[in-house]
């Protein structure tokens, strides 16, 4: 059976990820510059701030002028995703990823 994570690691780890957002750098540059593994950056972030997108994460927009029946619009705490008809799926998966940590 694993072991429950010391209290001293969840902290280390969230002041670590702290400073990367504060940073302003992308995860992977600041890991690469900081000499961290982005693997391990990564699963230590989804641990402790997981990004449960539901539907109460999304703002339901009505009577949108950009809106029509050929578009999705997805917003989030001010970000804005236009999907046309076609959407390239891993676009998106990778605009979602990007705003994760702020949903």
């Amino acid at each position: 059976m694993p072991q429950p994570l010391s209290e001293e690691k969840r902290l280390e780890w969230k002041n670590i990820i702290l400073k990367q957002q504060e940073s302003g750098l992308s995860i992977s540059h600041w890991c690469k510059q900081n000499n961290f593994c982005s693997r391990h950056f990564y699963y230590w972030r989804e641990k402790l701030f997981p990004t449960n997108l539901n539907q109460l994460s999304f703002t339901k927009l009505s009577n949108v002028k950009e809106a029509s029946k050929t578009h999705i619009i997805l917003e989030c705490k001010g970000v804005r995703i236009y999907l046309d008809r076609h959407f390239d799926p891993v676009a998106l998966k990778r605009c979602l990823a990007a705003i994760g940590g702020q949903c």
